[in-house]
């Protein structure tokens, strides 16, 4: 990790790591951006990660986090990007949980094959 905060675990695409890469950036945070192949993941790599799922924050002291909407409030929190107000932190809250579940149905077409996407979307 050297002088990096963190390093950022995930796939070479942007979906559920680009977020937290996009905070990152914009807080000038130090992050080695770990791209995994596909090929790669599969493997003993998939068992060293919380949950066995990416994306996954690792911090300097090896402490490795799952889940990217968790990971986004840890560094919100943690990086002055999360309201302390509780009624602002419900509604930032509340567009995150609202955004994840869209991305979560549009997600999953991107695995299926064109005919199932078509089936689910008539449904």
């Amino acid at each position: 990790m050297a002088d990096n905060v963190y390093t950022l675990h995930y796939f070479d695409g942007y979906a559920r790591g680009e977020h937290i890469r996009l905070l990152l950036a914009h807080a000038n945070i130090k992050f080695e951006d770990h791209r995994i192949s596909f090929s790669e993941w599969p493997g003993t790599l998939k068992a060293t990660m919380p949950g066995g799922s990416m994306p996954c924050l690792e911090t300097k002291d090896g402490n490795k986090m799952g889940e990217s909407i968790a990971i986004l409030r840890f560094l919100g929190l943690t990086h002055g990007y999360y309201p302390t107000d509780f009624n602002e932190a419900w509604a930032c809250d509340s567009l995150i949980d609202g955004y994840s579940d869209i991305f979560n149905k549009i997600s999953g077409t991107a695995f299926m094959s064109p005919g199932q996407a078509k089936e689910d979307a008539e449904d």
